[in-house]
């Protein structure tokens, strides 16, 4: 695979040998993420459901996702509205918006993250198989640093 982020060409057969095969795993790997649209991992799945819509990552269609995030912004204008015609004068400060506990930014980031998801698919399928062939070829010391690796992160992601 060529070094280029943007890029899942190959490069010629011959040109890697086995002791290369860490590097373009660990490459391969940022390449997943990037497509998955999370690479550095900041954005937190919202497990709850989006009302009218269910759960974002259950959504598979691109134009169901837009009318999502039209909700979630209609939903806070219109909030912020109402209260701006109604309230400032009890309460000057609009207070946060939230929907099913989780703030419109918070739903925005994760509608965003599954369209980007749906939209890299295919591409996401093949970098998958190409990790999956790789840690095939891993040594076996490669293979439990990977496999510990693995573990870690398990159990990172549930703090």
């Amino acid at each position: 695979m060529k070094t280029d982020k943007n890029s899942t060409e190959l490069t010629a057969p011959g040109q890697y040998t086995i002791s290369d095969v860490p590097k373009l795993l660990e490459q391969a790997k940022q390449k997943l993420a990037t497509l998955q649209g999370n690479a550095s991992g900041d954005i937190k799945e919202i497990t709850v459901s989006l009302p009218g819509f269910g759960s974002v990552q259950g959504i598979n269609s691109t134009s169901q996702l837009i009318k999502a995030i039209a909700s979630v912004d209609g939903k806070e204008k219109s909030f912020k509205a109402a209260h701006k015609r109604h309230f400032t004068t009890i309460e000057p400060k609009c207070p946060q918006f939230l929907i099913e506990g989780h703030s419109p930014k918070a739903w925005r980031d994760n509608i965003k993250l599954a369209y980007t998801k749906i939209k890299n698919e295919s591409e996401t399928a093949k970098v998958k198989e190409a990790i999956t062939l790789l840690e095939e070829n891993l040594s076996k010391e490669a293979k439990f640093n990977n496999n510990m690796q693995k573990i870690v992160g398990l159990f990172a992601d549930e703090d």
